[in-house]
């Protein structure tokens, strides 16, 4: 029996500075919006960039029953 699927929409990503710098000319085509997001006072590191898709990409979350009978994220 198949597992089953859910596809949820993702419009928007959080990115760190070294992957912006490593995106492609046709996926920072796809961007909307950027915008800075700063590291919190006292942690290192230089933040994040919240990146606003064009278009949604979609996601898989799949679902399987545990051993107790219930559905289990994976």
């Amino acid at each position: 029996m198949p597992a089953p699927y859910d596809l949820f929409p993702e419009e928007e990503d959080f990115i760190s500075p070294s992957e912006y710098l490593n995106l492609t000319e046709e996926q920072k085509a796809e961007i909307k919006d950027i915008q800075i997001v700063p590291p919190a006072l006292g942690s290192r590191g230089f933040g994040m960039f919240r990146v606003v898709r064009k278009s949604p990409s979609y996601r898989i979350k799949q679902f399987r029953k545990s051993i107790y009978g219930r559905q289990a994220n994976i």
